[in-house]
């Protein structure tokens, strides 16, 4: 179903009814990411897929911060009548999932994070990075969409996934086709890896 909220429009999924948790999929992921788990959700426990801007069925017209995409997530929990969640994120999501929790603690009844951090705390690499987001948003709107995917497929981060059974090798490049080009060029705009999280060493009463 989709979900409006402060002038953007979300894709959501929801499933059973019991303990909620939250799926936050990674950058060229979908809700469909998750939908292997349907078949061991438990029976007193609710599943929450959303698509990220600029993925899959939510688009953009323009970059979303993280800080704006989590303020979206908390307005979508309201719509859904829902004080409190568990939250998985997978990546780019794991980065919105832990900017979540330290924006909306109360709401944040536990987390997960998988090939997620925190963000780059060094200025310089944080610059360096950026320049990459950009490079890499610039190569998804000079190329088409299977260009770009057959590229971003076989990137050294992905190559162990050349280990998976084909057929779930091919519901991974199915899902990355069926992207948006402008939206996840949008989303590296938005929601690059920059410094999501800052931990001081002195506390403060």
């Amino acid at each position: 179903m989709y979900i409006d909220v402060n002038q953007r429009t979300y894709w959501v999924e929801t499933f059973g009814q019991g303990d909620p948790v939250l799926f936050l999929h990674g950058f060229t992921g979908s809700t469909k990411t998750w939908h292997f788990l349907l078949d061991q959700q438990p029976k007193d426990v609710q599943f929450i897929f959303i698509d990220l801007p600029g993925h899959g069925q939510t688009k953009i017209s323009q970059p979303v911060s993280i800080k704006e995409c989590c303020r979206d997530i908390a307005s979508i929990l309201q719509k859904l009548m829902i004080s409190s969640v568990h939250v998985i994120g997978y990546s780019m999501g794991g980065r919105v999932a832990l900017s979540f929790a330290s924006w909306f603690p109360s709401w944040t009844r536990s987390l997960i994070l998988e090939s997620a951090s925190p963000g780059i705390e060094s200025v310089e690499e944080r610059k360096h990075r950026a320049q990459q987001d950009q490079s890499l948003a610039d190569f998804i709107r000079q190329h088409t969409l299977v260009e770009f995917v057959d590229y971003w497929e076989n990137i050294p981060l992905f190559q162990s996934q050349k280990q998976l059974p084909i057929d779930v090798q091919s519901e991974i490049r199915d899902e990355r086709l069926c992207q948006h080009a402008e939206g996840l060029a949008l989303s590296l705009e938005g929601m690059g890896l920059a410094l999501c999280l800052l931990c001081g060493t002195i506390y403060v009463s």
